[in-house]
């Protein structure tokens, strides 16, 4: 099976403007959203997991193999095929994509939590061209909390 593609650190792709694969890792603070969602009883679980359990995954490395999972996928190719973006459809053909948890350095691995994961973004118009029902906003973003 293919191993992990490595891209920039947060997926930008400076001067495109088009569609991208962006990959995040973001403190769990009383502001961010699951755990607002958390203290509002809708979620069971406290959102997130501590960066000492990622560091311990990955020998104490800085970053983190996240699992791209078969719908993602679908959508990668999908929208590199519009795009005909090479690179990106290369995305598609791996097991894992590596996530930088550089920005992240100097942080108590014992009491931080971190979300990690992989956010495809569209612009309006290849969310058009898609059929895509929802053009999410840049910045905005759906979280998915583990039961």
């Amino acid at each position: 099976m293919p191993g992990p593609v490595r891209h920039d650190p947060y997926g930008d792709r400076l001067g495109l403007e088009r569609g991208r694969l962006r990959p995040y890792a973001e403190v769990v603070d009383e502001q961010h959203p699951t755990m607002q969602a958390f203290r509002a009883g809708k979620v069971e679980r406290q959102p997130g997991r501590l960066l000492r359990d990622y560091l311990a995954e990955s020998g104490g490395a800085y970053e983190f193999n996240m699992p791209i999972g078969e719908r993602l996928k679908q959508q990668i190719i999908e929208l590199a095929t519009l795009n005909d973006d090479a690179e990106l459809k290369a995305t598609a053909t791996k097991s894992h994509y590596v996530v930088s948890l550089e920005h992240l350095r100097g942080l108590d691995p014992n009491k931080t939590r971190i979300v990690v994961g992989l956010s495809l973004d569209y612009t309006h118009e290849e969310a058009t061209a898609l059929g895509k029902n929802q053009h999410v906003p840049e910045g905005d973003r759906v979280y998915i909390v583990p039961k």
